[in-house]
């Protein structure tokens, strides 16, 4: 009985010295590109579609980054079904954001401090489709809100 206990309390250690190599000291193997879904249609994209917490610690490449910009700036200039005017930025830096390890690039939606229903509604649509089409190049997006360090953002809503 003794040695069963010892076995799992060593394995409990080595789980929890894992844990803190490779998130607190953010050493970590190399990992794969995701896998791209183009022959995929909308719906199955839907059903795809997860929220992710943990990010790779990497850049995109240029002509994966340079894709996604596209897919924002077409969604983000799409017409409105309101006309408060609503803002999308792109964000590159270290914002802290609980509870997502290693994101540090966000697109960050600006809607009117009054209420406006339509915004709201202009906001969560073009968002989606931006999520969409992240999801079709195999990359992993995560809805924040307020988990976001307002203290620290570049910009207040």
């Amino acid at each position: 009985m003794s040695k069963i206990i010892f076995a799992l309390g060593l394995l409990l250690s080595v789980k929890i010295v894992f844990d803190i190599i490779v998130v607190k000291l953010n050493i970590r193997p190399p990992e794969s590109r995701p896998k791209r879904f183009d022959s995929k249609d909308i719906f199955e994209l839907m059903r795809m579609r997860y929220s992710c917490r943990s990010f790779q610690d990497r850049k995109l490449r240029k002509e994966d980054f340079e894709e996604f910009m596209e897919s924002f700036h077409k969604h983000r200039n799409e017409p409105k079904l309101s006309d408060k005017q609503i803002r999308f930025e792109y964000i590159s830096a270290p914002i802290n954001v609980w509870p997502v390890v290693n994101a540090s690039e966000f697109i960050v939606a600006i809607a009117p401090k009054e209420y406006n229903r339509l915004a709201i509604l202009d906001v969560g649509r073009s968002l989606q489709k931006v999520v969409i089409d992240a999801t079709r190049m195999g990359l992993s997006t995560c809805w924040i809100g307020p988990g976001a360090d307002h203290k620290l953002s570049l910009i207040h809503i």
